[in-house]
């Protein structure tokens, strides 16, 4: 008997197909071209038909469980489950007019957001598919000498993991660091966006694989059984998820948390201090966390205010006097050259130093002038009456 294909049945990539037709049947109404979603949908199922002959033909010749080799390898296989439904579905958002042409152009962000879920779903997966004999961990990472216990020795068993758990650990938390290396690109897709569905088409999944990288972060739990979030928690980030200034926020809340618990004794230790930094370094440039932005009222926009306690609201607000004085000083520079050249002043100056006396004169001899009219046409009315 055939040995089953270690690529069959991956639940993650049907339950994006899923959303992809979810996303199609939402946005046809919209389309200027009645055909352009059909068309783009054709194109995506075609396309990832012909990459994925590829592993299916390896899988099907294989004697033993087949695994992937290298991380290259892996952002492969990845791009065919995952990247190719974010690089279609990045051209059905543009072909139905809800986001801008230009969208369907940034096929690198498309892919880094489907390698962000997929790789998250083959990290907290690892249980189901090793009993399965599934196996996506690329080799490169787990076989590593670096997790091994004499450090020179290659693993050659991958189900060695689940046997000694402080190898397992470390060899997840180069898997982790790995997945995180696409968060910063994920958040730059995520603004692009402006159509609000769509932001929270994306958003959502986005958040949740940085919460399931935090939960499986050192969690033992993972090699035992299938782990995920909890449903009191996915309700709150569901709930927040509705601007690019709060996703940023969850991203570096979760960002934080790995960081918290990682351990100076892993060997990626350094690794994952840099990959959570990138995700902070990529929020204070986009989103200063100095910069408070205030919820709206009912018929006002959002205010904007600065941190009294942080040294860059001093610097904001010395920057903002300063432009202050410099557009006053050219306005008067500018009322100066008027003058000598035999103009006026403007009357930007003018209502600055006063009420604005001969406009008042004129509308107050007008008054006089026709109380005066009034008041003689009564009086000769009534002298002849």
């Amino acid at each position: 008997m055939r040995r089953p294909s270690p690529l069959a049945g991956i639940s993650t990539a049907t339950v994006l197909r899923r959303k992809a037709a979810l996303s199609l049947l939402t946005t046809t109404s919209s389309s200027r071209n009645p055909y352009a979603s059909s068309l783009t949908a054709a194109r995506l199922s075609l396309t990832s038909a012909t990459k994925w002959r590829h592993f299916a033909h390896r899988a099907a010749l294989s004697p033993v469980p087949l695994t992937l080799e290298t991380v290259e390898e892996y952002d492969l296989y990845c791009h065919y489950v995952a990247g190719l439904v974010g690089e279609g579905l990045s051209r059905l958002f543009s072909a139905t007019g809800r986001e801008s042409e230009s969208l369907s152009q940034q096929l690198g962000l498309s892919n880094s957001v489907g390698l962000l879920l997929q790789k998250t779903n083959i990290i907290r997966d690892f249980r189901e598919d090793a009993d399965d004999r599934r196996f996506f961990w690329p080799r490169e990472i787990w076989g590593s000498t670096e997790y091994t216990a004499d450090g020179h020795t290659p693993s050659t068993d991958i189900r060695e993991l689940l046997r000694d758990p402080r190898r397992a650990a470390w060899v997840q938390s180069a898997m982790i660091v790995d997945a995180l290396r696409h968060a910063c690109d994920a958040l730059d897709y995520l603004r692009l966006l402006w159509n609000q569905s769509i932001f929270n088409f994306v958003a959502i999944p986005a958040i949740m694989a940085l919460a399931t990288l935090c939960l499986c972060f050192m969690n033992p739990q993972m090699f035992e059984r299938n782990i995920k979030i909890r449903k009191a928690k996915a309700a709150e980030l569901i709930m927040r998820s509705t601007n690019p200034r709060e996703v940023v926020n969850i991203f570096k809340e979760h960002a934080r948390s790995i960081h918290a618990k990682a351990s100076p004794a892993d060997p990626n230790y350094l690794r994952v201090s840099v990959a959570c930094a990138k995700i902070e370094h990529w929020a204070e440039r986009n989103y200063p966390s100095f910069i408070r932005v205030l919820p709206s009222t009912y018929g006002s926009s959002p205010s904007i205010s600065f941190d009294p306690s942080d040294a860059r609201s001093r610097i904001a607000h010395a920057d903002a006097e300063t432009d202050r004085r410099a557009a006053d000083e050219k306005r008067r520079l500018g009322i100066r050259e008027r003058i000598a050249a035999g103009g006026s002043p403007s009357t930007s100056l003018s209502s600055n130093q006063g009420p604005p006396w001969e406009v008042l004169g004129v509308v107050g001899g007008a008054v006089f002038l026709v109380l005066g009219l009034s008041l003689g046409i009564v009086y000769l009315v009534l002298y002849f009456m």
